[in-house]
């Protein structure tokens, strides 16, 4: 049941429009200061709960939650660049493959997005988080999603992933000889990694249209797992790297087969041999018109 400052806080909060929301959480200590106040306005729940995304691409759509750590979900202001450029791209009936999904927040657009014509195939390879998604699959009756619980890399085997804390933090990854120790490590798991060659050419998945890769400092190992879909399938490609070292990387394999980035977040490209500016990078690459088969 709601509480009475719920009941008065949800109904002025749908009356914000979305771009507005995605402005206040951009600005310097505007979004630290909003996410103090919704922490102390709403309830802390120390469970999931589910809840309807309140705007954006999503809105009406529902997601499990955790209120006091995961509420950028439920306002919709999760990586609006992202959201944008998936919402302008996909099309009814495409093959989109989202490689590193969380709990599904991109899952369910892009799965919205491809209609019932067609297909997601989704990976996450973190048992609890998948299970976490498929929950919210079935909040949502989406019956075009296919989820595998595999960590897309240059090649197939098993390998130790690093989960996060609680399995509420979207940062777990494969752990590489170069990873930090951190100095209280979550959990760490074995999983089956695949790489998306054999996925689609070995195993008889679909040829992706697009692929939305957020894989934590993996990047470049599902790009070398992909080089023949990146040189017959030419998909586009929108993911996310963190740090200057794996954007450097990733730009580089990606202008290898001849494609063209853009900087999401500042609607620029970066120009050939361009280094990308350090920090979190939303890239979308698109193959070059000349290089189609």
């Amino acid at each position: 049941m709601k509480t009475s400052k719920e009941k008065f806080l949800l109904p002025l909060i749908d009356l914000v429009p979305w771009p507005v929301r995605n402005l206040f959480y951009r600005l310097p200590g505007v979004g630290r200061v909003l996410r103090w106040f919704l922490n102390r306005a709403l309830p802390a729940e120390d469970r999931l709960s589910p809840v309807r995304i309140t705007a954006g691409p999503l809105k009406g759509l529902w997601l499990e939650i955790d209120f006091q750590k995961e509420k950028f979900f439920w306002l919709g202001t999760h990586e609006p660049a992202v959201q944008k450029a998936l919402r302008d791209l996909v099309k009814p009936g495409m093959t989109v493959y989202d490689v590193g999904t969380y709990i599904g927040f991109f899952t369910l657009l892009l799965s919205r997005a491809v209609g019932d014509t067609g297909r997601v195939i989704a990976l996450e390879p973190n048992p609890e988080t998948h299970r976490r998604l498929l929950r919210n699959l079935r909040l949502n009756r989406r019956e075009n999603v296919q989820t595998l619980m595999l960590a897309a890399a240059d090649k197939s085997g098993r390998e130790i992933f690093q989960t996060a804390k609680n399995n509420l933090a979207p940062e777990a990854h494969l752990v590489t000889s170069a990873t930090v120790p951190e100095p209280d490590p979550a959990p760490k798991v074995e999983v089956e990694t695949v790489a998306l060659d054999d996925l689609v050419f070995d195993r008889g998945f679909p040829r992706p249209d697009l692929l939305k890769i957020d894989v934590e400092e993996s990047e470049a190992r599902v790009l070398a797992g992909m080089d023949r879909i990146l040189k017959e399938c030419r998909p586009v490609i929108v993911c996310e790297t963190h740090g200057l070292d794996a954007s450097r990387e990733v730009a580089r394999a990606l202008r290898r087969h001849r494609y063209s980035l853009l900087d999401l977040e500042r609607d620029k490209p970066i120009p050939a041999e361009t280094v990308p500016r350090p920090g979190r990078l939303y890239l979308l690459a698109t193959p070059n018109p000349a290089s189609r088969p």
